[in-house]
């Protein structure tokens, strides 16, 4: 065999070989960038789903802010809702304003996954008056648990970290 064929030998292989990698990379990007119709619905359904979750959980704080126990309470779970009743919520407020302070704005964080439930994680902002008379601005972690309760996210559990 001569220098000749070996060359158009190896570049006949390297071409074949070349071409083949080609296919079935560009096979694989193909269906990598084309998911599939339940898929989408799917993750259309559980971005509506925290959509609705976060505002649930902005309401509450709002109103847990604003001294709104009414308000608050429309966003709870049935159990929850008998058990923080308006005494429970001020003994709550009062524990949060001598160790963080008043709440004064809060921050979505982000989603946890989890099965079944909703858990959100939110920045919390205090400020209270320290013992010299200065203002103490303090940040918490706020995490709240939701499941859907009549079509709709309810809280379940919640508490400031």
């Amino acid at each position: 065999m001569g220098a000749g064929t070996v060359i158009r030998t190896r570049w006949g292989a390297g071409l074949a070989c070349g071409l083949a990698l080609l296919a079935a990379t560009g096979c694989t990007t193909l269906r990598a960038e084309r998911p599939h119709h339940r898929e989408a619905a799917a993750s259309q359904t559980a971005d509506a789903s925290q959509d609705a979750a976060i505002e649930v959980s902005r309401r509450f704080l709002t109103a847990y802010r604003d001294g709104r126990h009414a308000a608050l309470q429309r966003e709870l779970s049935e159990p929850l809702r008998a058990s923080f009743g308006a005494d429970a919520y001020r003994a709550s407020v009062r524990e949060l304003s001598e160790t963080l302070g008043k709440l004064e704005s809060f921050s979505f964080l982000t989603a946890l996954r989890t099965p079944v439930l909703t858990s959100l994680v939110w920045k919390a902002s205090f400020r209270r008056t320290g013992k010299d008379g200065r203002p103490i601005v303090q940040e918490a972690l706020f995490r709240v648990l939701l499941a859907p309760a009549d079509g709709q996210p309810r809280i379940i559990s919640f508490s400031f970290i």
